[in-house]
């Protein structure tokens, strides 16, 4: 099997375990230069979860902005090479 099929698998196999145990979660799985991610329930609820996981734990804050600003960085290289990159200015904080 493929380092992609496992990964993939591994990715499916957690869905399905969270799935059948939580009302609404976010998964992120980064491995080798491959990245997944599964979410189910209320998008407003994960995301106050994830805030407040960032105000409590340095090391999430620490991932989850560094992420961020690389993120950017790579979005707005490809807007300026003229890509369409939808969602770039969505943001709203209220």
């Amino acid at each position: 099997m493929s380092k992609k099929n496992n990964f993939d698998n591994t990715v499916l196999a957690m869905s399905e375990w969270l799935d059948q145990r939580m009302d609404a979660y976010l998964m992120l799985l980064s491995k080798d230069g491959q990245s997944g991610m599964i979410m189910n329930g209320d998008t407003d609820d994960i995301v106050e979860s994830l805030a407040s996981g960032m105000v409590d734990h340095k090391e999430l804050r620490a991932i989850v902005l560094k992420a961020v600003g690389m993120a950017m960085l790579e979005l707005d290289i490809l807007s300026q090479n003229g890509e369409e990159v939808d969602g770039i200015g969505d943001f709203n904080l209220n």
